[in-house]
Protein backbone atom coordinates (compact mmCIF):
# COMPACT_ATOMS: atom_id res chain seq x y z
CA UNK A 1 0.00 0.00 0.00
CA UNK A 2 1.32 3.15 -0.98
CA UNK A 3 0.24 6.92 0.34
CA UNK A 4 1.24 9.89 1.72
CA UNK A 5 2.88 11.50 -1.19
CA UNK A 6 4.71 14.83 -1.25
CA UNK A 7 6.25 16.32 -4.57
CA UNK A 8 9.10 18.77 -4.61
CA UNK A 9 9.43 20.71 -6.78
CA UNK A 10 12.80 23.01 -6.27
CA UNK A 11 14.36 18.91 -6.93
CA UNK A 12 11.33 16.94 -8.86
CA UNK A 13 11.24 14.79 -6.45
CA UNK A 14 8.49 12.47 -5.51
CA UNK A 15 8.38 11.19 -1.37
CA UNK A 16 5.50 8.84 -0.44
CA UNK A 17 5.74 5.78 2.11
CA UNK A 18 5.05 2.46 1.37
CA UNK A 19 4.14 -0.75 3.52
CA UNK A 20 5.69 -3.79 0.86
CA UNK A 21 5.96 -6.88 2.20
CA UNK A 22 7.70 -9.80 0.54
CA UNK A 23 7.50 -11.87 4.04
CA UNK A 24 5.63 -14.87 4.43
CA UNK A 25 3.98 -15.75 8.01
CA UNK A 26 6.34 -17.44 9.71
CA UNK A 27 7.11 -18.99 13.78
CA UNK A 28 10.24 -17.05 15.14
CA UNK A 29 11.82 -19.78 17.02
CA UNK A 30 15.26 -17.32 18.39
CA UNK A 31 14.81 -13.88 18.58
CA UNK A 32 17.87 -13.15 16.31
CA UNK A 33 15.89 -14.51 13.16
CA UNK A 34 13.43 -12.11 14.10
CA UNK A 35 15.62 -9.15 14.22
CA UNK A 36 17.40 -10.54 11.27
CA UNK A 37 14.07 -10.49 9.80
CA UNK A 38 13.31 -7.20 10.33
CA UNK A 39 16.43 -5.33 8.69
CA UNK A 40 15.00 -6.61 5.26
CA UNK A 41 13.38 -3.83 3.15
CA UNK A 42 10.46 -5.76 2.42
CA UNK A 43 9.46 -6.00 5.72
CA UNK A 44 5.81 -4.89 6.24
CA UNK A 45 7.12 -1.70 8.18
CA UNK A 46 6.28 1.67 6.31
CA UNK A 47 9.22 2.96 4.53
CA UNK A 48 9.71 6.77 2.59
CA UNK A 49 10.74 6.36 -0.87
CA UNK A 50 12.10 8.55 -3.13
CA UNK A 51 12.15 9.37 -6.79
CA UNK A 52 12.82 11.59 -9.50
CA UNK A 53 9.45 13.14 -10.65
CA UNK A 54 8.96 15.96 -13.14
CA UNK A 55 4.82 16.91 -13.56
CA UNK A 56 5.62 18.93 -16.09
CA UNK A 57 6.67 15.81 -18.31
CA UNK A 58 3.48 14.69 -18.22
CA UNK A 59 1.21 17.52 -19.52
CA UNK A 60 3.34 17.18 -22.61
Amino acid sequence: MDYCPFIDYTTNTLYFTSKRSGIMAKEFLILEDFKTALKISENGQSKIYKVNFNPNQLLN
